[in-house]
C-alpha cells in the first residue's frame, strides 16, 4: 500500500531540507538580477536631487533629514555613499540589496499567514514573483525611497 508523499517516512524531513536552500536560491537570483546594469544608466532628475539633497550648503545632514518629508533614510544613506563617490552603481546598491531582502520577507510573511506546506509553496511561488517582478526591479535601481519602504512594510507586516 502506498503512502502519500507527506505520510511517506522521511518525506517532511526532505522538504524542509530543501526549503531553506529553495528560499536561499530564489534570493540569489533576486540579488543577481538586481545587480545585473546596476551602474547602466545615467541619474534622473529626482536621483540626483536625493544626491544633492544631502549636501546644501548650510545645512547639515542632520537637519534635513528631519525636514524631509519623503523617506529621509535613503537620502541620508545616498548621502554618506556620496561622500565616497558619486558612481550610478554605488549609489543605487542599497536599493538593489533592499529589494532582493525583500524577496524572503515576503516568502516569511506568506508562510506565516497561510500556514503548513501549503504556505510554504505558495511563499516560494510569491518570493519568486516579487524577485522578477519588473517594476520591483525597476525600482531597487534606483536611489530614491521605493524600494526602501517596500522593505520596511515587509518587516512590518511581520511584526
Amino acid at each position: 500500500m502506498e503512502h502519500p508523499p507527506e505520510f511517506v517516512p522521511g518525506a517532511i524531513e526532505e522538504r524542509l531540507e530543501a526549503l531553506p536552500l529553495a528560499v536561499f536560491l530564489v534570493t540569489l537570483l533576486a540579488l543577481v538580477v538586481r545587480l545585473f546594469g546596476l551602474g547602466h544608466q545615467s541619474f534622473w532628475v529626482d536621483e540626483y536631487l536625493t544626491l544633492f539633497q544631502g549636501s546644501v550648503p548650510g545645512h547639515s545632514l542632520l537637519e534635513q533629514f528631519l525636514d524631509d518629508y519623503h523617506s529621509p533614510l535613503p537620502m541620508v544613506v545616498v548621502a554618506l555613499l556620496g561622500r565616497i563617490s558619486t558612481s550610478e552603481a554605488l549609489l543605487r546598491l542599497p536599493g538593489a540589496l533592499l529589494g532582493a531582502f525583500t524577496v524572503p520577507l515576503l516568502f516569511v510573511w506568506v508562510r506565516r499567514w497561510l500556514g503548513g506546506a501549503f504556505g510554504e509553496r505558495v511563499g516560494l511561488v510569491a518570493a519568486l514573483l516579487l524577485a522578477l517582478h519588473p517594476l520591483h526591479l525597476y525600482h531597487s535601481h534606483e536611489p530614491v525611497s521605493y524600494t526602501h519602504l517596500r522593505a520596511h512594510e515587509t518587516v512590518l507586516d511581520l511584526v
